[in-house]
């Protein structure tokens, strides 16, 4: 069985995104730390943006259509999938058991952030790379080119 390559990036990118955001908002607006040594919120805040801009990119590339008939396997896309969905819940897991955990330290807490996005960031890159990095010119469709005529003598 294949999934539309393109189809699973568009879905799994506004997912990531929507989760990150959501998330960012959370630890910004939400929870708050009963010490101010805890640097979660610095530490997710550029991730996201990261995210945000490699998703709103292939986007704006693909003019948020699905023209490809790339596909790859399920048990990829399952591989996926799981990856992303082992990171979020781990991301969410740290703050939740360091607020009902006394003997978690603001440092703990932050080692763990450095250490979730710098290896699972890693692998989200790989996974970026597959799936945005790369497209076939029949995969973007960019349409008349607007803007002005060059007028040659």
């Amino acid at each position: 069985m294949d999934v539309n390559r393109q189809k699973f990036a568009m879905n799994l990118g506004l997912g990531i995104m929507a989760f990150h955001v959501a998330f960012a908002f959370i630890l910004w607006f939400v929870l708050e730390f009963p010490n101010d040594r805890v640097a979660v919120k610095e530490i997710t805040t550029p991730v996201t943006v990261g995210y945000a801009v490699a998703v709103l990119k292939y986007y704006l590339d693909t003019h948020g259509r699905i023209t490809s008939t790339d596909v790859m396997g399920i048990r990829l896309a399952i591989l996926i999938t799981g990856l992303v969905v082992i990171f979020c819940v781990a991301l969410i897991g740290a703050p939740v058991y360091y607020l009902n955990e006394p003997s978690i330290t603001p440092a703990n807490l932050n080692s763990f952030f450095l250490f979730a996005e710098s290896a699972f960031g890693a692998l989200i890159a790989l996974i970026f790379s597959y799936l945005y990095g790369k497209q076939e010119a029949a995969a973007i469709d960019a349409g008349p080119v607007a803007g002005p005529v060059s007028r040659q003598p």
